[in-house]
C-alpha cells in the first residue's frame, strides 16, 4: 500500500465534503478508509477459503458476512459450524484489529452457556485458516 494515493493531500481529504470526495473515486479515500477496505477484503478472503473447507467436508454452518451490516446479534462470531448436536463458534481476527467490547461480552455469554468458541488470528498468511481448519477437524473427527 502506497502512502501516496492521490493528488489531494490527506489533511484536505479529511475535511472535504464526503460527496466531493466520492466524486474522486478511490483517490478520494483517506488512508484510514483504504486500510479498512483492505482489512475487509483480507477477512472476506479468509472467510471464503473457510467456507470452501466446510463445503468440502459437507458441514452445515452459519456465516456472518464481514462486508455487510450484520442482521444477527451484535458481537456474534463470524461462523457457527455444526454437526449433529455439536457446534463450534469461530471468530477470525486480522491483527492489529481486536475483539470489540460487544464481541467480548457476547463470546463470554456463549462460553457461560457451555458453547465452544475460538478466536483465530491471522498472524501469518494462512495461519487463521489453518488454525480454524484444525479446530474443526479435531472437533468433528474429519
Amino acid at each position: 500500500m502506497s502512502n501516496f494515493h492521490s493528488v489531494v493531500p490527506e489533511k484536505y481529504l479529511k475535511i472535504m465534503d464526503p460527496k466531493d470526495r466520492q466524486r474522486l473515486g478511490k483517490a478520494g479515500r483517506t488512508q484510514k478508509e483504504i486500510a479498512h477496505a483492505n482489512y475487509v477484503k483480507s477477512e472476506r478472503k479468509i472467510h471464503d477459503q473457510f467456507i470452501s473447507f466446510l463445503r468440502r467436508h459437507e458441514l452445515p454452518y452459519v456465516h456472518s458476512d464481514p462486508t455487510k451490516k450484520s442482521s444477527i446479534a451484535p458481537g456474534h462470531p463470524d461462523f457457527l459450524v455444526t454437526r449433529g448436536r455439536i457446534g463450534v463458534y469461530i471468530e477470525f481476527k486480522i491483527p492489529p484489529h481486536q475483539l470489540s467490547t460487544v464481541q467480548v461480552e457476547y463470546i463470554n455469554f456463549l462460553l457461560q452457556n457451555d458453547n465452544e468458541v475460538h478466536v483465530v488470528l491471522e498472524t501469518a498468511p494462512g495461519a487463521a485458516l489453518q488454525t480454524a481448519s484444525d479446530i474443526i477437524t479435531a472437533t468433528f473427527g474429519l
